[in-house]
């Protein structure tokens, strides 16, 4: 248990590192997953 937390550490560190630097295209797959929400949502409204 006390290894794997410590592996999700590491991981999690390496994770934001990468989140960092990747931040624009973060927040284009952000951008477009809520656009894809937002119609899907729409869909939905309208089936109702």
């Amino acid at each position: 248990m006390i290894f794997t937390l410590k592996l999700n550490k590491k991981f999690k560190k390496t994770y934001e590192s990468q989140k960092r630097y990747s931040q624009p295209e973060q927040a284009k797959a952000t951008k477009a997953l809520a656009k894809r929400k937002k119609s899907a949502i729409k869909i939905k409204i309208e089936k109702f």
